[in-house]
């Protein structure tokens, strides 16, 4: 009798066993071709921001090309198919380029516009700072201390890598504007920081020799031009088309 209990209770199980599987597949099926779709997605994603970032690259590269021939039209053309991709870095990056075309137009509220623009936008903290700081030096030449300031102070009190050039950067504004006091303070600084530049600790230290002496007061248009900041071109290297991948 065992063996009969035994076989009927089997039988038992493979019935429920194929009751279960008549009502639930569907949902199985389902639940793989969910999982296949979202595979699917996934990979597709991947291969359309690879493919915007390459051209975008192509673009990029187009419109630097242009602007070292001197051709203002195609530069433009470049520079804004860049500005106008999927991809955060040449996104950032042509929106930078775009904004130096609009100083060299001297038109400096349109170029400061696209830096902001290009902050907000930036897949990383070297592009962001970057493009905040190539506005503030844009500024600062014209515009007043209570504008540029605002700009600087983040970048020197943050951990950035453009942190000793904004500190160099607000320390010359507080000497254009005749605060002398804070920049001095500021030029002492960056003699004593590491990871300063030998030439930016020379300029310090030639500041600081123009504020003691009594110059810096007397003559701000000369210690202006005695200790220009570097040009705003130089601040980052075009990327590749791997480095703007592993920014997105």
């Amino acid at each position: 009798m065992t063996d009969v209990f035994h076989e009927v209770d089997e039988q038992l199980r493979s019935q429920r066993f194929e009751d279960w599987l008549r009502r639930g597949w569907p949902f199985v099926a389902a639940a793989a071709g969910a999982a296949l779709l979202i595979a699917l997605g996934v990979w597709g994603w991947s291969k359309h921001e690879a493919d915007e970032a390459a051209k975008a690259s192509l673009a990029y590269e187009a419109g630097l090309d242009a602007a070292q021939r001197g051709d203002v039209a195609n530069a433009e053309k470049g520079f804004a198919e860049a500005a106008a991709s999927s991809s955060p870095a040449y996104r950032t990056l042509g929106l930078m380029q775009e904004a130096q075309l609009r100083f060299d137009q001297k038109r400096l509220d349109d170029g400061v516009r696209l830096l902001d623009e290009a902050a907000k936008v930036a897949p990383d903290d070297v592009l962001r700072d970057a493009a905040k700081l190539k506005a503030a030096l844009a500024l600062m030449d014209t515009r007043p201390l209570s504008e540029v300031e605002p700009r600087l102070k983040p970048l020197v009190d943050g951990k950035g890598p453009f942190r000793t050039l904004a500190m160099e950067a607000l320390a010359m504004s507080w000497l254009q504007a005749g605060r002398l006091d804070q920049a001095k303070g500021e030029f002492s600084v960056l003699t004593l920081t590491q990871g300063v530049s030998p030439a930016a600790q020379q300029r310090a230290h030639a500041a600081l020799d123009l504020i003691n002496s009594g110059s810096a007061a007397v003559e701000p248009a000369a210690v202006k031009a005695a200790l220009a900041l570097p040009p705003q071109r130089a601040l980052i290297p075009p990327p590749t088309a791997a480095d703007a991948g592993a920014a997105q």
